[in-house]
């Protein structure tokens, strides 16, 4: 094994261990009051069936100097390919939103360690950056808000 192996080993295993440590912890947090219902000040968001000409304009729309997710399709190409996939992922958007299931492979990230200062040595001194596949994005974008 590397060292680049084992500082990537090590940042995987502090960074998925944030979150246990954080929902542990949680319990020390106490509220000592619950609303039946949310504020009128909370908005909350639905999302709606899609056509083509929506997705067709999502991926015309996307932004071509983000970062490749997990799923290793650029920006660049998802545009290339757009007139034969928009159909296809409208589909699969619609289905998805109908069974209120997102698919797994949309959900996983390619996470990358940014250094925020100090002893390069402490993981406590990296944020880790996660960057999703761009199908992911798309369907997020029709996120509505109330």
């Amino acid at each position: 094994m590397t060292a680049h192996n084992d500082i990537a080993d090590a940042l995987n295993l502090y960074f998925t261990s944030i979150a246990s440590s954080l929902l542990a912890n949680s319990n020390e947090v106490k509220s000592e009051f619950v609303p039946d219902t949310a504020p009128s000040n909370i908005k909350s968001f639905k999302f709606t069936l899609q056509n083509v000409n929506e997705v067709s304009k999502a991926i015309k729309d996307l932004n071509q100097t983000k970062a490749t997710g997990s799923d290793g399709i650029s920006v660049k190409v998802l545009k290339m390919v757009e007139p034969s996939v928009s159909q296809s992922l409208t589909h699969l958007f619609n289905e998805s939103l109908q069974a209120g299931q997102f698919p797994s492979a949309w959900k996983k990230a390619r996470v990358t360690p940014l250094f925020k200062g100090g002893t390069a040595t402490d993981c406590d001194n990296y944020q880790p950056i996660s960057v999703l596949p761009f199908v992911s994005k798309i369907l997020e974008s029709f996120a509505n808000l109330d």
